[in-house]
């Protein structure tokens, strides 16, 4: 028997989707060909019906692989609308011949990600963490969770990613400290959800959370304008300060609410009070409503922020 002589192409990949957005993921489709021998190579972009899109190569190559990109525009130069399209390779070698062709999806579209919740301990009470996360993707994807101090800062924490299906809900829970798992200072942090799709297209939304590591209520629950209150603090457990827990106490105007993008601690409006948990107090606004109120204890361990309850 006569051994068959191998084809002039061994090899034919491509990237399989792409998004050409410039944001430096999946910008571009990826062509490999590897030649058995010295051969003319056409290569060229095609829509499913056959019309020509735009020309990638058409010369002679030597033994060995061919690699080239495309960038999702036509032969104008214009972006190629998204959709299905064929990397159409045609090889020659004397008379040799080889044809081929691979699909290739073009999608600029961001997966649509639906409600992100975020809910810190310090208004939601005991429980796991100190900020409990809610992310609801519409479409399949790769969803993850990020920590930043700010909007523009990089992660200090990430959740994910978590491969998840259309109108599927995923949960985390932040207990409050870095990648590295050291405590965050007390502060408001920001919660960015990403669903990236196959293609690399990304949708993102943000929330924020109170990370304070204790949290508190009011003694009473729900205080008149102008009164003394005292305050209760436990951990994010539930776990209650021990009874002398050296204490500072101040109201703040409130501008916003955690789970809101944007600031939440205005300026502070009155006088501090500084004591032993259980036996100090602190005297109310008589003019501020308590909804634009908030009372900040501060121990050495945390900082509570607790909203008055009329």
């Amino acid at each position: 028997a006569f051994p068959s002589p191998p084809p002039i192409v061994t090899r034919f990949v491509t990237t399989k989707q792409f998004s050409p957005t410039g944001d430096g993921a999946r910008d571009f489709a990826r062509v490999a060909v590897r030649l058995s021998e010295s051969s003319n190579v056409a290569l060229e972009v095609q829509r499913p019906d056959g019309t020509r899109v735009k020309g990638l190569l058409n010369e002679r190559r030597p033994t060995g692989w061919v690699s080239l990109d495309w960038d999702g525009t036509t032969d104008a130069g214009q972006p190629a609308a998204d959709g299905s399209y064929v990397m159409s390779l045609n090889a020659t070698s004397g008379r040799k011949r080889f044809k081929l062709s691979r699909r290739v999806g073009l999608d600029r579209k961001p997966p649509p990600l639906g409600t992100v919740s975020v809910e810190s301990a310090a208004l939601a009470g005991p429980g796991e963490g100190q900020c409990r996360i809610a992310a609801t993707a519409l479409d399949r994807g790769a969803l993850e969770i990020e920590v930043a101090t700010a909007s523009d800062q990089p992660a200090i924490a990430r959740f994910g990613p978590k491969n998840v299906t259309a109108g599927e809900t995923t949960l985390w829970s932040w207990d409050g400290k870095r990648a590295d798992g050291v405590a965050t200072a007390p502060d408001l942090y920001v919660i960015r959800a990403i669903l990236r799709d196959v293609p690399k297209n990304r949708s993102e939304r943000v929330a924020t959370c109170w990370v304070g590591h204790v949290i508190g209520t009011t003694v009473p629950a729900r205080p008149t304008l102008g009164s003394r209150v005292g305050i209760s603090l436990s951990g994010p457990d539930g776990t209650a300060l021990a009874p002398g827990t050296r204490v500072q106490l101040a109201v703040f105007r409130r501008t916003g609410t955690p789970g809101d993008v944007g600031p939440v601690l205005g300026a502070q409006v009155g006088a501090k009070a500084a004591g032993p948990l259980g036996t100090v107090r602190l005297q109310l606004p008589r003019k501020i409503p308590a909804a634009r109120l908030w009372i900040v204890a501060t121990t050495d361990t945390g900082r509570a922020l607790i909203p008055l309850r009329p």
